[in-house]
């Protein structure tokens, strides 16, 4: 992924073989500044090495691991983050095309899969 600063973030290499321009949210580019860059300054993920790193690596796995076993997370995957996203997204008004947008949805049918429904999410229909 190439980040060339500011609210945005490129990813070249995506699972449909399409880059993707993502909006990216202020605390997440606070951080990105945060990051020392030296070489590859525009390249979000470098190894301890400064090296890009390929899409998924044992370091990856091993970082993502780290990171939920630090949260108290159990039994979780990367891909997770995007029913997460969408579920989050969609009662806070995003509308759904700028969220399949965002997220690369070719239909609203994609869409729905993504959005994860609650007892606490029924308890809010009104008749």
């Amino acid at each position: 992924m190439i980040w060339k600063g500011g609210g945005w973030l490129k990813a070249k290499d995506t699972k449909t073989r399409t880059s993707r321009i993502v909006k990216l949210l202020p605390q997440v580019v606070k951080m990105l500044n945060e990051i020392p860059r030296v070489n590859h300054r525009r390249k979000v993920f470098l190894s301890a090495l400064e090296k890009p790193l390929p899409y998924w690596t044992t370091y990856c796995h091993d970082t993502w691991k780290n990171a939920l076993a630090t949260a108290g997370i159990t039994d979780a995957c990367l891909h997770d983050l995007r029913h997460d996203f969408i579920t989050k997204a969609i009662p806070k008004g995003t509308r759904p095309y700028i969220l399949m947008k965002q997220v690369s949805n070719k239909n609203d049918a994609m869409l729905r899969r993504y959005q994860l429904i609650d007892e606490d999410d029924l308890e809010m229909l009104e008749m």
